[in-house]
C-alpha cells in the first residue's frame, strides 16, 4: 500500500493546540451520550426508536 504523505507537523504548537481542543469537544459529547443514556434508561427505553437509536450510537462509537 503506498505511503500517504503529509506535511502536519504533529510536535508543532498549533497541533497539539488543536488536539487539545477536539480532546475537550469529545469529552463534551460522550457527557451528553452518557446523559441520554441515563435518562433512556431512567426512562424504560421501552420504544424501538430508542432501542435503535441506542445501537447506531454504539456502532457509530466503535
Amino acid at each position: 500500500m503506498p505511503v500517504i504523505e503529509s506535511l502536519i507537523d504533529t510536535a508543532s504548537p498549533a497541533f497539539a493546540a488543536n488536539a487539545g481542543r477536539m480532546a475537550e469537544r469529545l469529552a463534551e459529547v460522550r457527557a451528553l451520550e452518557q446523559k441520554v443514556r441515563e435518562e433512556s434508561a431512567s426512562q424504560g427505553a421501552t420504544s424501538s426508536r430508542s432501542a435503535a437509536s441506542c445501537c447506531r450510537a454504539s456502532a457509530w462509537r466503535a
